[in-house]
């Protein structure tokens, strides 16, 4: 069986997904799979990885990819395969869009579907479903960035600009410290922070809504 693993990205995860891919890589059995490993650059420019697949090794985080060699026809490597095992990590390949990709190219994968993927990427929507099925949580604040303000919305998604001191108060009354601050459209623990006080609340704020 021709199986494409495809890791990289050009996500602030890109250095987990090179650790992973090459460890999916390394694991998988050679005797049952023809293993075709895809590596997609920070910039978005896909690759074959050329070293010998009976010799690769897990990567370790921010260790450089070489030996690759840039993919001039991606859909025409992609439809030689049996399967595409993609280990994507955040934004373009957790978030539903190469698994998009995928179903418009009726390629089998592994992994989640589109909807599954793109609401489960995203804590805000994966939270109003949860809180539809019924299922207990804890509880979180939205706010995202706009200009050089930033837009409160609340439970009924009615949406307020505030400035960041507005956005801290609104959180301080709403919930306890310590709390946590995270990118709503991030994995693998970038970009989180506790934060113990105000101040700490605004500074986390202001560089996570940045993520």
């Amino acid at each position: 069986m021709n199986i494409a693993v495809i890791f990289g990205g050009v996500s602030t995860e890109h250095d987990v997904s090179v650790v992973s891919g090459t460890s999916v890589i390394k694991n998988l059995d050679k005797e049952k799979y023809v293993i075709t490993p895809i590596y997609i650059s920070e910039d978005g420019v896909w690759y074959k990885y050329k070293k010998d697949i009976d010799k690769i090794d897990i990567l370790k985080i921010h260790e450089k990819v070489t030996e690759i060699e840039k993919i001039d026809d991606v859909m025409g490597v992609l439809k030689k395969q049996d399967v595409i095992f993609p280990v994507l990590h955040g934004k373009y390949g957790e978030d539903g869009t190469i698994q998009g990709l995928f179903e418009m190219i009726k390629m089998p994968y592994v992994g989640c579907k589109v909807l599954a993927s793109s609401i489960a990427m995203d804590k805000v929507y994966t939270k109003i479903v949860l809180d539809k099925a019924g299922i207990k949580q804890a509880k979180s604040e939205y706010i995202r960035k706009f200009k050089d303000n930033y837009i409160y919305v609340d439970k009924e998604f009615n949406e307020k600009i505030c400035s960041l001191q507005e956005v801290a108060d609104i959180i301080e009354k709403n919930l306890k410290y310590p709390m946590f601050v995270k990118p709503s459209n991030s994995g693998s623990s970038v970009g989180i922070t506790k934060v113990k006080n105000k101040e700490e609340l605004k500074i986390r704020n202001r560089i996570c809504i940045k993520i």
